[in-house]
């Protein structure tokens, strides 16, 4: 399956434009403003959200400060695209969290390539929160067994005293 994509853009003209540059590699979804973007990612898992900044209804830099306020949402990633050259344009951008900022004209083959930087980032991102999460629970699994058979000593010579302090810290730790 392809990674689904939301492009948001109040100009026919510009989304008619990046579906047909996008869509042999990804699924498109298309927005007229950031109101309708937000509705539409209600029901929609999205990989990824490109956006302009001036449309009706909600800008972008609104619409993207609204998306990264959602709990489901604020980890997808918004790429913002405009014709404004300000800086404060592109600084507001990634102070509500865009992920990157992408001036028009639209050159296809950076954008394309930018599009796969931010998924592959992401994607590595996920990879890593699993192994972490997954390495983490095997971990604790394994000082609970460590701990449980410190908690038997064989006798209770000159290291009795060493196994209980040993015990007592990896309980706290684990808070059992």
């Amino acid at each position: 399956m392809l990674p689904l994509i939301l492009l948001v853009d109040d100009n026919e003209e510009i989304l008619d434009f990046l579906e047909r540059v996008l869509s042999s590699k990804y699924s498109i979804l298309k927005a007229e403003d950031g109101l309708e973007a937000i509705k539409l990612l209600e029901t929609e898992a999205v990989q990824l959200i490109i956006s302009d900044v001036m449309m009706p209804v909600m800008d972008g830099i609104e619409a993207c400060k609204r998306i990264k306020e959602i709990p489901e949402l604020y980890k997808t990633s918004v790429l913002v695209l405009t014709a404004r050259t300000e800086e404060y344009t592109e600084v507001a951008a990634f102070d509500v969290g865009a992920d990157d900022f992408i001036s028009k004209p639209i050159k296809p083959k950076a954008l394309i390539s930018r599009i796969a930087t931010v998924l592959k980032r992401e994607k590595k991102s996920s990879e890593e929160k699993f192994v972490s999460e997954k390495a983490k629970s095997l971990f604790h699994v394994s000082e609970k067994r460590f701990a449980f058979r410190l908690i038997q000593p064989k006798s209770c010579g000159i290291g009795c005293s060493f196994h209980l302090n040993v015990v007592s810290c990896f309980l706290r730790r684990l808070k059992i």
